[in-house]
């Protein structure tokens, strides 16, 4: 069978929405979302599953894929799909992109599906997020300081390696108020047949 190629989602921070794009990406029968801990763990420290060096033989020799794909079938978002000629692209779940530019320097292909966030509502989101967790509010000091440090660090780092002709944008919001348009894109950037939200497979189990 041909061997798949890797693809990133990538987001400056959890609080963004990812996980809903994320499953709707996982449900086209060509592409397969793997968890965020997949190609995590050094090779020394683990017992299953894959590791840092799987992703780097993998885009080193595509005949690896074989070698790992129990690990990638267990290791996919739900619904499980089999490892087959049918999966095309094999999708990071929110690595560092520090990570990805790193490996884009020996394999450019390697496309970015970056989901921002209008920084309004995340800032209101991040405000619910500390009443619910942890019962206080945080202030909007600390807010603008993570905003800086993080959120337009994140940004900056994206436009140095960017390329309109590989890469890709998500507003969350488009994406959230018209799931078909915004999955349009996704998809045409990744070169696989364009499907509706109704069409795509939907979660079949949640842990």
């Amino acid at each position: 069978m041909a061997s798949p190629k890797i693809s990133a989602l990538i987001t400056a921070s959890g609080g963004i929405g990812s996980h809903f794009v994320l499953h709707k990406m996982h449900g086209h029968p060509n592409i397969m979302v793997l968890n965020e801990s997949s190609f995590t763990v050094d090779s020394t420290l683990a017992k299953k599953g894959t590791t840092k060096g799987d992703l780097k033989t993998c885009l080193a020799s595509n005949v690896h894929f074989s070698s790992i794909a129990s690990n990638l079938e267990n290791e996919q978002l739900f619904p499980k799909k089999p490892f087959n000629g049918d999966v095309e692209w094999v999708v990071l779940n929110k690595p560092p992109l520090k990570r990805i530019n790193y490996q884009r320097a020996f394999n450019p292909y390697i496309p970015v599906n970056y989901i921002f966030r209008n920084p309004v509502s995340f800032y209101y989101t991040w405000i619910s997020y500390g009443d619910r967790r942890y019962g206080r509010n945080i202030s909007n000091e600390a807010v603008f300081e993570w905003f800086k440090n993080t959120f337009m660090t994140s940004l900056f780092e994206l436009s140095q390696n960017f390329d309109e002709q590989r890469d890709n944008v998500v507003s969350f919001e488009h994406f959230f108020n018209d799931v078909d348009s915004e999955i349009n894109r996704i998809f045409t950037t990744l070169g696989v047949p364009v499907l509706k939200s109704e069409e795509l497979a939907v979660m079949d189990y949640c842990k």
